[in-house]
């Protein structure tokens, strides 16, 4: 298969060269499995979907676990798997962890899937590849496909906290890389009151915009507005924006459960797994419990042991291999599985998959196959 999304350019790793890679059979997975609360929980969901994506391609792919429960045990572990002879090491999981083994590491004598984009000082070797579900990534893999679907205007809102930043910068990096120009921006304090007040200059501004584009007689369509920030800030920030702008956001902007809650993010539409966007196309629909969190880390599992089991296939390939994953369409560039998930919007306070004009005319022509049987 062919295809693909271009989520942003790779900076300070090693020009890109992968080696030969034979067929796989024993992968090694240092991961934070016994750290406390979510990343422990995310490290066991993610374990368990390699596990289940190497049964359900009746693969023969033997796993071993390495446990970790921080940055340095995780070091430990990946040099455990390597004492070891592992062929193929997935891991670190955590940002710390990718960190300290890059320090001790930084030339991989097997090849290793990051699950974490590496700090920006760190240079990585050939063998070191990137596969994460990072919300900057996300960012500007929804720039480019905004870019592609003819979106030519764009507005960043943009919460001043760690997670508002990465996202907004990278954004705007890929929309400037693409249009030419940067989007324009609203930045938002993180404390309320700083907040209550930027927000009441963006609403004052986007009325101005919008009375003075409807006086004309042929009025511009509205930007999209991408929302950097977390679930609650997308929710407060989406009440400030004028009804007609469509309003776009990282999957982490999602709300924890569907519902009541939900309905002030109405509208926004955002980057998923696919089958958390739209369960009917799900492989996995039953196979994971818990958090979206914890969810989305069992795909990225299924999706990191199936690229383990054709490592042959993307070794001899290169650049632009490309598979259509549990958590996402993966294109391989410069060492990076870029990830793209499917588009998915808030209808009535519930998440589901943006469908396409041909998707309806499709329905709408069962429907009539089924009103004149």
């Amino acid at each position: 298969p062919s295809g693909g999304q271009n989520t942003g350019a790779r900076q300070n790793f090693a020009p890109f060269h992968i080696p030969y890679i034979p067929e796989v059979a024993h992968v090694a997975m240092a991961l934070p499995v016994d750290a406390p609360g979510l990343i422990g929980r995310a490290a066991d969901a993610f374990h368990q979907g390699c596990v289940r994506g190497v049964q359900k391609e009746n693969a023969r792919l033997w796993i071993d676990l390495y446990p970790a429960n921080d940055p340095e045990t995780e070091r430990a572990a990946y040099e455990s798997a390597l004492a070891n002879d592992a062929q193929f090491i997935i891991g670190p999981m955590s940002k710390s962890g990718v960190r300290a083994v890059l320090e001790k590491h930084p030339n991989a004598p097997v090849p290793t899937i990051l699950l974490q984009p590496p700090p920006p000082e760190s240079a990585g070797g050939e063998n070191h590849f990137i596969m994460t579900l990072d919300s900057a990534r996300e960012s500007s893999a929804l720039a480019q496909l905004l870019q592609n679907a003819g979106q030519n205007r764009a507005v960043v809102v943009a919460l001043q906290s760690p997670i508002g930043r990465r996202q907004a910068d990278a954004f705007a990096n890929a929309w400037r890389k693409a249009a030419g120009e940067p989007p324009r921006m609203f930045s938002i304090g993180a404390d309320s009151e700083a907040a209550n007040e930027d927000f009441r200059a963006m609403f004052k501004a986007f009325k101005k915009q919008t009375e003075s584009e409807s006086a004309l007689s042929d009025p511009p369509p509205p930007p999209a507005v991408f929302l950097a920030g977390d679930s609650e800030f997308a929710r407060r920030a989406r009440s400030y924006l004028p009804a007609r702008y469509p309003a776009y956001a990282a999957s982490v902007a999602r709300a924890a459960e569907d519902g009541p809650a939900a309905l002030q993010l109405e509208g926004m539409r955002f980057l998923e797994v696919p089958w958390l966007a739209d369960p009917l196309r799900a492989d996995f629909g039953d196979a994971a419990a818990g958090s979206l969190a914890e969810r989305r880390f069992f795909a990225l599992g299924v999706d990191a042991c199936r690229a383990a089991l054709h490592a042959a296939d993307w070794s001899a390939v290169g650049n632009g291999w490309t598979f259509y994953g549990a958590s996402g369409t993966f294109t391989l560039r410069d060492n990076e599985f870029r990830r793209v998930g499917m588009l998915a919007e808030y209808r009535d306070g519930r998440a589901a998959a943006v469908v396409d004009d041909a998707d309806d005319d499709a329905a709408d022509d069962d429907d009539a196959d089924g009103d004149s049987q």
